[in-house]
């Protein structure tokens, strides 16, 4: 299975936001080649996260969000926790 590393930096990273209400950001693989994206678009109930991603093996793939949007090998510590807005 291949290893996927989602760096989310929405909020930080203006480049990425067509306006205030969506955005986007590469996906990158564990090798940091980049594989796909990931677009957020803010709805009138709740937001739509849209993943396009290629070259990953056949069945189910899990994604999730982590506070900070750096990711540094070898041990992606610097992504910070995972994202839980509670």
């Amino acid at each position: 299975m291949h290893r996927l590393i989602a760096i989310l930096a929405l909020l930080s990273s203006p480049a990425h936001a067509a306006d205030a209400r969506t955005a986007a950001v590469p996906m990158k693989n564990a090798s940091g080649a980049e594989i796909g994206s990931v677009s957020l678009r803010e709805a009138e109930e709740g937001l739509l996260v849209t993943v396009e991603v290629t070259g990953l093996e056949p069945g189910w793939h899990a994604m999730h969000a982590h506070e900070k949007g750096e990711c540094a090998a070898p041990d992606f510590k610097s992504a910070g926790s995972h994202a839980n807005p509670g």
